[in-house]
């Protein structure tokens, strides 16, 4: 395009996309290190929610990046409907695309564990203050310890 010229532009111009704070590209960058295509954001507290760092990670995936990166939300999920997510996670990364997933604390969401272990890999949220070392343990033999990449820590105010 040559100085002056212009572009038609059709439909809404996007509003700009916030840049996820340094702290969630620096998590989002060390996950990326080994290769995967879905990532399981998993609580290791009941009544903890993941939807926070899930997001966050998947805006990072969006900016950084040649794959398409989207934002699952899977916390909550009733037992008859883990086939719809799994189906879900599995279009996505068909399309070859990156899957990020918020789940449901194990402990209290059995349904999450299905879901988790259908995700290449999973990253562990650890609420300072709330997790006791046997809860985050039994999640991490529940969904399987050779899935887990990393985990990170959120203060209670951040991550509900």
């Amino acid at each position: 395009m040559r100085v002056g010229s212009s572009v038609r532009v059709e439909g809404p111009v996007p509003a700009a996309m916030p840049i996820p704070e340094a702290r969630w590209q620096h998590v989002w960058f060390a996950a990326r290190r080994q290769p995967w295509s879905s990532l399981a954001v998993v609580p290791a507290h009941p009544g903890t929610s993941a939807r926070v760092v899930a997001e966050a990670l998947a805006a990072v995936g969006r900016l950084h990046g040649p794959r398409p990166t989207r934002f699952v939300d899977a916390e909550g999920t009733a037992l008859p409907a883990v086939d719809e997510v799994l189906v879900s996670l599995g279009a996505i990364t068909g399309r070859d695309e990156l899957a990020v997933a918020a789940l449901g604390c194990p402990l209290a969401q059995a349904t999450a564990i299905p879901i988790a272990r259908a995700c290449d890999v999973a990253l562990l949220v650890v609420p300072l203050g709330e997790s006791r070392f046997a809860d985050v343990h039994r999640v991490i033999d529940l969904v399987g310890a050779n899935r887990f990449i990393g985990a990170v820590t959120v203060a209670l105010k951040e991550e509900r």
